[in-house]
């Protein structure tokens, strides 16, 4: 059970990192602004990056400023690379980075594109991409809505590290498809759907 709300109970499953100094690239699918308490309960540290907004919210926006978050302004071009110098540095004091790189949450559940912004950081670092895949958590705060939802049972697995040794720039995209592949067939089978029904790219119903 979560410590935000009792409600929520959380399992978590999938590798061990054995050595969180070790640092990743961590992205993950989104449902919910509630997935930010939820993955918060994995047991090592990780700056986040951010909306701009969310960093002007009362309690938890101040907590991500005072913790170190990036912020990322979606309206400003030159706020992309900012922000990558400072995930590189980051990084460089082997602490991990957690990006979302859908850019937003699902509005429907299905998992959206994936911006290649995380990935190409990754490559950039030298560190390995530790996919992590969240289902459950769509309902526990509803877009657009702070109130709590329905008691939720949510599900949060760690899946392998995906090494980035010898990429460049240029294997941002097969990069990119290949964890986001990982995370959509996850997905897949915990909702005993075909690809096609968790997949927003693919055009199912």
């Amino acid at each position: 059970m979560t410590k935000v709300n009792p409600a929520w109970q959380l399992d978590i499953a999938g590798q061990t990192i054995e050595n969180p100094r070790n640092p990743y690239v961590v992205v993950s699918n989104h449902l919910s602004i509630a997935d930010i308490p939820l993955i918060s309960h994995l047991p090592w540290e990780m700056k986040w990056v951010g909306k701009e907004e969310l960093f002007s919210l009362p309690f938890a926006g101040w907590m991500m400023r005072l913790a170190g978050d990036l912020s990322l302004d979606r309206g400003d071009a030159r706020s992309g690379a900012r922000m990558i110098l400072k995930a590189l540095r980051v990084l460089e004091r082997k602490c991990s980075v957690m990006i979302f790189p859908e850019g937003t949450r699902s509005p429907d559940g299905k998992l959206g594109r994936f911006n290649e912004g995380a990935f190409l950081l990754a490559i950039r670092a030298r560190v390995p991409v530790l996919p992590l895949v969240i289902d459950g958590s769509h309902d526990c705060i509803p877009k657009k809505s702070w109130r709590f939802g329905p008691p939720s049972r949510i599900r949060l697995e760690v899946l392998p590290p995906v090494a980035t040794t010898g990429m460049t720039s240029g294997d941002a995209r097969s990069l990119t498809e290949t964890v986001r592949s990982q995370i959509a067939a996850t997905l897949a089978t915990w909702r005993h759907l075909p690809l096609e029904s968790v997949d927003a790219t693919l055009g199912g119903t």
